[in-house]
């Protein structure tokens, strides 16, 4: 036997003799999708000083069935927006209305580029230093969340990634409760 097969043929049999790898659960699959069903986004739970009456959302909710069914092959002429909002979102909306929220607010969530103060202040400002172009009709939009633009979100800092944003380490400790994360916070 040359020098190089004794050891191969020692690591083979360390190799057979070591027990067997453990097998791993196989990977979740997402839940399947049904046409026509909407699905609201996961909420966090309220806490009993959070306004106990409050219903709860809708698990899910049958689209309108008069919704026409869209060709894929004609993608490109779809509607960019919806005709209506879903029930589902509706009943969010109303949650919120519930529970006191501004319907005139919004939150921005992200990493260092939505905290910076170029990204999207411009649309709080008193003068003008944008133009719509042809889309002037988001002007009421843009009227609508005046004050949301400008204002600093508790969730939206150097570094912030998807998960950094749902982890309590990261939350800002002297407006954040204990063991909310930075969303849940500027949710809140």
């Amino acid at each position: 036997m040359s020098r190089i097969s004794i050891p191969l043929a020692l690591a083979l049999l360390l190799a057979a003799c070591a027990p067997a790898a453990a097998t791993l659960p196989p990977f979740p699959t997402a839940a399947p999708v049904t046409p026509g069903v909407i699905m609201p986004p996961t909420v966090p739970a309220l806490t009993a000083t959070q306004a106990p009456t409050a219903p709860p959302l809708p698990t899910a909710t049958q689209a309108p069935t008069s919704a026409p069914t869209q060709d894929p092959a004609n993608w490109q002429d779809w509607s960019v927006l919806p005709e209506g909002l879903s029930p589902a979102m509706l009943a969010i909306y109303d949650r919120g209305q519930q529970l006191g929220r501004d319907p005139h607010a919004f939150s921005k969530v992200g990493d260092c580029e939505t905290r910076t103060t170029w990204f999207l202040w411009e649309f709080d400002q008193q003068v003008k230093n944008y133009s719509l172009g042809e889309y002037q009709e988001l002007q009421t939009v843009i009227d609508h969340f005046h004050g949301s633009y400008s204002r600093l979100s508790l969730a939206a800092s150097f570094g912030y990634t998807a998960s950094t944003v749902q982890t309590p380490l990261f939350a800002d400790h002297t407006v954040c409760e204990a063991d909310e994360s930075p969303l849940a916070c500027e949710y809140r």
